[in-house]
């Protein structure tokens, strides 16, 4: 038997079926100097009233179920079909599950996938934790670059063995993570080393948890180009023909 209740695989697979079951925001991304915004990167919020009302909960109980896959599959692609549908003209982000990596779309989500393709800039984002194992990690990344997403790696800063593996998977941009202690100067070595190799390799810097303007000024000064956060501006609904 599965470790998920009853009730919780019912609320899994009735957002497999139906994705809009939840509520979805769109972190705006801007570029620093124009304040252009050039990206979005999704956020989702579970399922209010299902006990599945955090992320978190949401995957761990997808991963009893034997689910999880299919789950960020079908999330993955509303978010596509959403996009297309209100014309997004800038970037989607968003972080498929590394648990998933190299697990292709299913046939049946096939539509929104390769209509995404052809007509969105899409960026897979990979966290620290896909860091912990090389194969899943490479096998992530080379699914996603096949598809033609940009990649954004996680601070790998404090990571013993993630700047090699950065090195190694040639991203197109790196997160500054800004809620991280040693983010504002003078920060460690590990972060100098990490900074001047996006300099180096023309990895786009994306500042992240831009909340305040001391994080703002420390992120010019570290040389990110890119930020999102609350003072850049809050998660919403995508506009519409952005």
């Amino acid at each position: 038997m599965s470790g998920v209740s009853a009730s919780h695989r019912q609320a899994i697979e009735d957002l497999i079926a139906n994705p809009s079951r939840q509520s979805y925001r769109f972190e705006p991304i801007v570029a620093l100097g124009s304040e252009e915004v050039v990206g979005y990167r999704s956020r989702s919020a579970g399922q209010i009233g299902t006990g599945l009302h955090t992320t978190s909960a949401l995957i761990d109980s997808a991963v009893a179920a034997g689910l999880l896959d299919r789950l960020d599959w079908s999330i993955r692609t509303f978010l596509m079909g959403y996009a297309l549908e209100r014309g997004l003209r800038q970037q989607l982000h968003f972080t498929p599950e590394p648990a998933t990596y190299g697990h292709p779309c299913p046939t049946d989500l096939s539509l929104p996938f390769v209509r995404a393709r052809q007509e969105l800039t899409l960026a897979a984002e990979i966290p620290i934790a896909a860091f912990d194992d090389e194969w899943q990690l490479r096998s992530g990344v080379n699914q996603f670059q096949s598809y033609g997403w940009l990649i954004v790696v996680d601070d790998v800063a404090d990571h013993p063995s993630g700047l090699k593996l950065a090195e190694q998977i040639r991203p197109s941009w790196l997160r500054l993570d800004m809620d991280l202690p040693g983010r504002i100067p003078p920060v460690s070595p590990n972060v100098e080393r990490m900074l001047e190799w996006a300099t180096a390799n023309d990895v786009a810097v994306l500042a992240h948890g831009v909340n305040s303007t001391a994080r703002m000024d420390a992120a010019v000064a570290l040389g990110a180009t890119f930020a999102r956060g609350s003072l850049i501006g809050t998660a919403q609904d995508l506009p519409e023909k952005g």
